[in-house]
């Protein structure tokens, strides 16, 4: 078909956090309804080649995933919310979380003595 010949086009962007706007690192960006997908970098950076009139799905663990219209684009900056379920200070999760991070923080303290 003339659709599948079409010519492909390169997209960066960056995949943050909407809470904090810091990058969320391993999110996967996929164009939706083929195999074709990447994940971002350390710094939340992607590049993918897709179809210029696609659709790109961004999902990552603890976000709600969200998909955006390529419409030619050849930069989609996204920022995830957090998925309040897997976020919200329910007991278990927080004090857990809590409680790690105290002991990071108490032999980060040691260390630097």
């Amino acid at each position: 078909s003339m659709a599948a010949n079409a010519q492909k086009i390169e997209i960066t962007g960056t995949v943050v956090d909407a809470t904090d706007n810091l990058p969320i690192i391993g999110a996967e960006v996929v164009e939706k309804y083929t195999a074709n997908g990447t994940i971002t970098d350390i710094n939340g950076n992607y590049t993918i080649i897709a179809d210029p009139g696609g659709i790109l799905v961004f999902s990552a663990i603890a976000f709600i995933t969200k998909e955006e219209e390529i419409k030619g684009r050849r930069v989609i900056d996204v920022a995830l919310e957090r998925d309040q379920g897997l976020f919200a200070p329910t007991e278990n999760t927080q004090s857990n979380w809590l409680f790690q991070r105290r002991q990071v923080e108490s032999s980060l303290q040691n260390t630097s003595r």
